[in-house]
């Protein structure tokens, strides 16, 4: 039992190391020069999960749509490219919405990447109807921000202006 401890820990701490120097017969672990934990893309291999805390939106409109989209949800790496979502939040409309879906990091350059991301939501289409939606969107993660981009469009009677919906990453693995 004790090995297999020794061994999980082994395993989920080497991808955070650079180099390993073997003195004898110890095994010392140590960074690379010049890299923090995720800087030198080794955690990058790790799944990663963050709480999302859903916040601000700017919508090109001025019809007065609720810009303080505050919520929460949950956001969980399956591997480097494909992750999993969901949460809640206040819409435009200052209604409750909810939404969950799946993401694809398209390009990605050390903190920074593009995404495409795809799901469902049950939020409001105007001020007193709710709906289920689908939508294909492109997102910019950087940092411990998403940034979702709703392009100007319709769904059937449905019509929306453009609207950037900004989200913060906190890192529950660390």
């Amino acid at each position: 039992m004790v090995k297999y401890v020794i061994l999980s820990l082994l395993l989920w701490t080497i991808p955070l190391y650079a180099g390993i120097k073997n003195e004898g017969v110890v095994v010392q672990l140590e960074r690379a020069p010049g890299c923090r934990p995720g800087s030198c893309g080794f955690e990058s291999h790790r799944p990663r999960g963050s709480i999302v805390i859903n916040g601000l939106s700017w919508h090109d409109s001025n019809i007065g749509f609720n810009e303080k989209n505050y919520g929460l949800g949950l956001e969980k790496d399956l591997n480097k490219k494909v992750f999993i979502y969901g949460g809640f939040f206040k819409d435009s409309f200052n209604a409750t919405a909810k939404y969950i879906g799946t993401g694809y990091r398209i390009l990605s350059k050390g903190d920074i990447s593009f995404n495409g991301i795809i799901g469902i939501t049950h939020k409001n289409i105007n001020w007193n109807e709710d709906r289920v939606l689908p939508y294909i969107l492109p997102s910019v993660s950087f940092y411990n921000f998403n940034l979702v981009v709703l392009p100007e469009g319709e769904y059937k009677d449905y019509k929306w202006p453009t609207t950037l919906f900004l989200q913060y990453k906190l890192n529950i693995n660390n």
